[in-house]
Protein backbone atom coordinates (compact mmCIF):
# COMPACT_ATOMS: atom_id res chain seq x y z
CA UNK A 1 0.00 0.00 0.00
CA UNK A 2 1.44 3.36 -1.05
CA UNK A 3 0.19 5.19 2.07
CA UNK A 4 1.85 2.69 4.41
CA UNK A 5 5.10 2.91 2.45
CA UNK A 6 5.01 6.70 2.57
CA UNK A 7 4.37 6.73 6.30
CA UNK A 8 7.14 4.21 6.86
CA UNK A 9 9.52 6.38 4.84
CA UNK A 10 8.47 9.42 6.90
CA UNK A 11 8.84 7.49 10.15
CA UNK A 12 12.37 6.53 9.16
CA UNK A 13 13.29 10.11 8.35
CA UNK A 14 12.42 10.32 4.64
CA UNK A 15 10.91 13.54 3.36
CA UNK A 16 9.61 12.59 -0.08
CA UNK A 17 6.03 13.45 -0.92
CA UNK A 18 3.72 10.48 -1.29
CA UNK A 19 0.61 10.01 -3.38
CA UNK A 20 -2.34 7.69 -3.02
CA UNK A 21 -3.40 5.14 -5.59
CA UNK A 22 -6.09 6.26 -8.06
CA UNK A 23 -8.79 4.38 -6.12
CA UNK A 24 -8.01 6.41 -2.98
CA UNK A 25 -6.94 9.61 -4.64
CA UNK A 26 -7.07 12.67 -2.44
CA UNK A 27 -8.94 15.78 -3.48
CA UNK A 28 -6.60 18.47 -4.81
CA UNK A 29 -6.31 21.18 -2.17
CA UNK A 30 -3.41 23.27 -3.38
CA UNK A 31 -0.01 23.89 -1.91
CA UNK A 32 0.51 24.05 1.86
CA UNK A 33 2.22 27.02 3.47
CA UNK A 34 3.63 26.26 6.91
CA UNK A 35 4.24 29.12 9.34
CA UNK A 36 5.30 29.39 12.96
CA UNK A 37 5.86 32.25 15.35
CA UNK A 38 9.66 31.86 15.27
CA UNK A 39 10.48 32.40 11.57
CA UNK A 40 7.17 33.07 9.83
CA UNK A 41 7.10 30.86 6.74
CA UNK A 42 8.93 27.66 7.69
CA UNK A 43 11.81 27.10 5.28
CA UNK A 44 14.35 25.69 7.74
CA UNK A 45 14.44 24.08 11.15
CA UNK A 46 13.95 26.23 14.27
CA UNK A 47 12.90 25.89 17.92
CA UNK A 48 9.38 24.74 16.94
CA UNK A 49 10.11 22.61 13.86
CA UNK A 50 13.23 20.48 14.36
CA UNK A 51 12.79 18.35 11.19
CA UNK A 52 11.20 19.55 7.97
CA UNK A 53 7.79 17.97 7.25
CA UNK A 54 6.53 16.23 4.11
CA UNK A 55 3.26 16.45 2.21
CA UNK A 56 1.41 13.12 1.98
CA UNK A 57 -1.94 11.85 0.72
CA UNK A 58 -3.85 9.84 3.30
CA UNK A 59 -7.42 9.17 4.35
CA UNK A 60 -8.82 10.78 1.19
CA UNK A 61 -7.09 14.09 1.83
CA UNK A 62 -3.67 15.70 1.71
CA UNK A 63 -1.67 16.40 4.85
CA UNK A 64 1.54 18.00 6.08
CA UNK A 65 3.19 15.29 8.17
CA UNK A 66 5.73 15.69 10.97
CA UNK A 67 7.73 12.68 12.11
CA UNK A 68 8.16 11.82 15.79
CA UNK A 69 10.38 14.14 17.79
CA UNK A 70 10.16 16.93 15.19
CA UNK A 71 7.63 19.35 16.69
CA UNK A 72 7.72 21.20 20.01
CA UNK A 73 5.56 24.16 21.00
CA UNK A 74 6.38 26.29 24.03
CA UNK A 75 4.03 28.60 25.93
CA UNK A 76 2.72 31.09 23.36
CA UNK A 77 4.03 29.23 20.27
CA UNK A 78 1.93 28.31 17.26
CA UNK A 79 2.27 26.39 14.01
CA UNK A 80 -0.17 26.75 11.15
CA UNK A 81 -0.73 25.11 7.79
CA UNK A 82 -2.73 26.98 5.13
CA UNK A 83 -3.80 25.32 1.86
CA UNK A 84 -3.74 27.61 -1.21
CA UNK A 85 -6.46 25.84 -3.20
CA UNK A 86 -9.07 25.31 -0.52
CA UNK A 87 -8.62 28.26 1.81
CA UNK A 88 -8.49 25.81 4.77
CA UNK A 89 -6.08 26.81 7.51
CA UNK A 90 -5.28 24.78 10.61
CA UNK A 91 -3.34 26.19 13.57
CA UNK A 92 -1.95 24.28 16.54
CA UNK A 93 -1.06 26.51 19.47
CA UNK A 94 -0.08 26.39 23.12
CA UNK A 95 -1.87 29.62 23.99
CA UNK A 96 0.19 32.25 25.76
CA UNK A 97 -2.94 33.69 27.33
CA UNK A 98 -3.85 30.57 29.35
CA UNK A 99 -1.66 27.55 28.45
CA UNK A 100 -4.42 25.63 26.68
CA UNK A 101 -3.29 23.34 23.82
CA UNK A 102 -5.71 24.17 21.00
CA UNK A 103 -6.49 23.48 17.33
CA UNK A 104 -8.00 26.36 15.35
CA UNK A 105 -9.50 25.89 11.90
CA UNK A 106 -11.56 28.24 9.81
CA UNK A 107 -12.97 30.92 12.07
CA UNK A 108 -12.25 29.58 15.53
CA UNK A 109 -11.27 26.96 18.05
CA UNK A 110 -12.30 23.45 17.02
CA UNK A 111 -10.54 21.37 19.69
CA UNK A 112 -8.81 21.96 23.01
CA UNK A 113 -6.92 19.71 25.44
CA UNK A 114 -8.25 21.51 28.51
CA UNK A 115 -4.80 22.38 29.86
CA UNK A 116 -5.69 25.83 31.17
CA UNK A 117 -5.08 26.40 34.88
CA UNK A 118 -8.83 27.04 35.36
CA UNK A 119 -9.61 23.63 33.79
CA UNK A 120 -6.84 21.63 35.41
CA UNK A 121 -5.31 22.11 38.87
CA UNK A 122 -1.89 21.03 37.53
CA UNK A 123 -2.05 23.42 34.53
CA UNK A 124 -1.32 25.51 32.62
CA UNK A 125 0.49 23.86 29.74
CA UNK A 126 4.00 25.22 29.16
CA UNK A 127 5.33 22.78 26.54
CA UNK A 128 3.68 20.51 23.95
CA UNK A 129 5.75 17.96 22.09
CA UNK A 130 5.27 15.17 19.55
CA UNK A 131 7.71 12.87 21.35
CA UNK A 132 9.97 10.22 19.84
CA UNK A 133 7.55 7.50 21.06
CA UNK A 134 4.71 9.19 19.06
CA UNK A 135 2.89 10.44 22.14
CA UNK A 136 1.68 14.02 21.76
CA UNK A 137 2.16 15.38 25.29
CA UNK A 138 1.49 18.67 27.08
CA UNK A 139 3.65 19.36 30.15
CA UNK A 140 3.16 22.01 32.81
CA UNK A 141 5.88 24.46 33.89
CA UNK A 142 7.25 21.83 36.31
CA UNK A 143 7.67 19.38 33.36
CA UNK A 144 4.90 17.06 34.58
CA UNK A 145 2.67 15.59 31.86
CA UNK A 146 -0.86 17.02 32.15
CA UNK A 147 -2.37 15.76 28.87
CA UNK A 148 -1.36 13.06 26.36
CA UNK A 149 -2.75 11.55 23.17
CA UNK A 150 -2.06 8.03 24.48
CA UNK A 151 -0.20 7.04 21.31
CA UNK A 152 3.14 6.04 22.80
CA UNK A 153 4.93 2.94 21.44
CA UNK A 154 4.51 3.93 17.77
CA UNK A 155 7.99 5.29 16.93
CA UNK A 156 7.28 5.42 13.18
CA UNK A 157 4.11 7.50 13.46
CA UNK A 158 3.46 10.91 11.93
CA UNK A 159 1.47 13.91 13.14
CA UNK A 160 -0.59 15.02 10.14
CA UNK A 161 -2.14 18.46 9.63
CA UNK A 162 -4.82 17.41 7.13
CA UNK A 163 -6.23 19.69 4.45
CA UNK A 164 -9.72 19.00 5.84
CA UNK A 165 -8.79 20.68 9.16
CA UNK A 166 -8.27 17.48 11.15
CA UNK A 167 -5.09 16.85 13.19
CA UNK A 168 -4.30 13.10 13.19
CA UNK A 169 -1.55 10.80 14.43
CA UNK A 170 -1.07 7.92 11.97
CA UNK A 171 0.91 4.71 12.52
CA UNK A 172 3.23 3.51 9.77
CA UNK A 173 3.52 0.04 11.32
CA UNK A 174 -0.20 -0.68 11.01
CA UNK A 175 -0.71 0.48 7.43
CA UNK A 176 -1.58 4.10 8.08
CA UNK A 177 -4.07 3.45 10.89
CA UNK A 178 -5.29 6.57 12.69
CA UNK A 179 -4.18 6.35 16.33
CA UNK A 180 -5.58 9.68 17.55
CA UNK A 181 -7.53 12.54 16.03
CA UNK A 182 -8.78 15.96 17.02
CA UNK A 183 -12.03 14.95 15.26
CA UNK A 184 -12.28 18.33 13.57
CA UNK A 185 -12.78 17.44 9.88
Amino acid sequence: MIVAAALLALGLGGFAAASASPAGAATAVGTPTITDDVQGTVTAMDDVVTCLPSTISIGGTTAVAFTVGCLTLYYGDNLSVAWSGSGVSTELTLQGSDGNFVVYAGNGKVWGAGTRAVDLATGPGCEAQFQSDANLVVRNCSSAAIWASGTHTYPNAVLAFQADGNLVIYSAASGGKALWSSGTN
